[in-house]
């Protein structure tokens, strides 16, 4: 029998549900959607989405995750004036296949590259349908901690 419960965050509470193994989030849905913000580094322009679950997030698609400098680019693109006094959260996004994705994230707060990808999902998978990559769960391949699932 699954166990039900809520709990807060700085932003919202938020209803999840154990199963087993199996843990299930109810996140809010994004707002402040902007597909593509002009964020100048370096004599570089990068255009990443922007949304909001309660904790703003700039969502930049990268070829190739690994190869990110995650804690130099990230911290550039987290106190970009365009994201405000407050800064956001920087995930890089590598579209693995039709329904995988590989998600890094520079966390604001923590002012480096975190592991946990959890609360990532939510601006992930509302992107992912922005972009039409596809319908359905969408494994996330996030840091080293291994595979988590998303289902909308």
């Amino acid at each position: 029998m699954p166990t039900a419960f809520r709990f807060r965050t700085d932003a919202y509470p938020v209803g999840a549900k154990v199963n087993g193994e199996i843990v299930r989030v109810e996140l809010a849905d994004a707002r402040d959607y902007k597909p593509h913000v002009h964020a100048k580094v370096d004599g570089k322009v990068y255009r990443p989405a922007f949304l909001n679950t309660g904790v703003p997030h700039a969502v930049l698609f990268v070829p190739n995750a690994d190869k990110v400098f995650v804690s130099g680019l990230g911290s550039k693109l987290r106190f970009h004036k365009v994201f405000g006094q407050k800064g956001t959260n920087v995930n890089f996004v590598q579209k693995l296949g039709p329904h995988t994705l590989r998600v890094r994230t520079y966390e604001r707060g923590v002012e480096g590259e975190t592991l946990a990808v959890w609360d990532g999902r939510n601006r992930k998978r509302h992107r992912r349908r922005a972009q039409r990559v596809g319908e359905g769960p969408c494994p996330l391949c996030g840091g080293r901690r291994g595979h988590l699932g998303s289902q909308f």
